[in-house]
């Protein structure tokens, strides 16, 4: 919680405290000559600065609290991890074809960005996106990694460097999958082609700064 929170909340306490003197004209330890009625507006007014003190840790605390924030951001390709045997291209040419690419991932938008001499796209085409997009958040457990094509060696290269991550899968409005995935271990992201049972290639990317 922020100081100035802190300092309000301990301000109106001190307020509570003496306008309950002040309107009833006792002290301290003169409340149990109360009247139901002033005690019953005494429980009030606590319950209301409970409320409000509880309202403002929740609301600092939630600030930074949705974990989905954290991999929102503009990013670019860092390196290849995995090309599956299944590629046509070799693990050195698809490593350098993907220099230069960049990623922006947004609360329902994903964004694939191609350098202007890239081959991967038609030419006058660089770029893909799509909107109105759905993030699954899943933990990566090894119930998960064991769906996957070559599991254990993906376990060998990746997953068994990490003690924890997240797999989301990314869908459009009529439920489908895009054909990419983002997984999220320890402090690194990685953008995936394939789906919850196929890796084709597997790119980590870093964060512009």
């Amino acid at each position: 919680m922020k100081d100035f929170d802190i300092i309000t909340a301990l301000k109106l306490s001190f307020y509570y405290r003496i306008d309950l003197k002040d309107s009833n004209g006792k002290k301290p330890n003169d409340r149990l000559k109360l009247s139901g009625k002033e005690q019953n507006m005494k429980k009030l007014r606590l319950f209301n600065l409970f409320l409000l003190i509880t309202i403002l840790f929740v609301s600092c605390d939630n600030s930074n609290s949705p974990a989905e924030q954290s991999i929102f951001g503009e990013y670019e390709f860092d390196k290849l991890i995995y090309l599956s045997s299944a590629s046509s291209s070799t693990f050195e040419a698809r490593d350098e074809l993907s220099l230069g690419i960049k990623y922006i991932i947004e609360d329902d938008k994903f964004t694939i960005i191609y350098p202007e001499d890239s081959t991967f796209l038609s030419e006058g085409s660089k770029y893909l996106n799509w909107s109105n997009l759905i993030y699954i958040k899943e933990e990566v457990t090894d119930a998960l990694i064991e769906d996957y094509v070559n599991a254990n060696f993906l376990k060998e290269v990746l997953f068994s460097k990490y003690s924890e991550g997240y797999r989301y899968t990314i869908k459009d409005e009529n439920n489908l999958n895009i054909g990419y995935l983002i997984f999220l271990l320890g402090d690194d992201l990685f953008i995936c082609e394939g789906n919850e049972e196929h890796i084709m290639y597997l790119y980590k990317i870093k964060k512009i700064q």
